[in-house]
């Protein structure tokens, strides 16, 4: 296998988007994991989140100065999906297991992307 990509979450438009969401996919967000792949940085044999960026710059030429801009967006982005899921797990539309914990995974994101958003070096992200 090469490579599995995931169409229906893919961003039309500026690609950075979808490298910022991939990398808070790939690196840790505090409380429970929202995805399959969180943390996967941390594990070995897998490339650190700094070694993803640093061969998706060299590999794509893009100027990545304000990517931190990209990984808070892709929070909240992320943080909305997971109330709409949450929203209709609560009206009893989403079934199976492991949705009852999405406010709390809502929560975790939201305070990650607060923090993140903060440490940025970009003064338009601090609140």
């Amino acid at each position: 296998m090469i490579a599995v990509l995931d169409w229906e979450m893919s961003t039309l438009g500026d690609p950075l988007t979808d490298l910022g969401l991939f990398l808070l996919y790939w690196g840790k967000v505090p409380g429970a994991a929202i995805g399959t792949s969180q943390g996967v940085a941390e594990v070995p044999g897998f490339i650190t989140t700094d070694e993803v960026v640093e061969r998706y710059a060299a590999n794509t030429g893009r100027d990545l100065e304000h990517l931190d801009f990209y990984v808070v967006f892709a929070a909240y982005k992320l943080a909305i999906i997971i109330a709409g899921i949450h929203a209709r797990y609560l009206m009893g539309k989403t079934l199976g297991e492991g949705f009852d914990n999405y406010s709390e995974r809502l929560t975790d994101l939201s305070r990650h992307g607060l923090t993140l958003a903060e440490e940025a070096p970009i003064p338009a992200l601090h609140g």
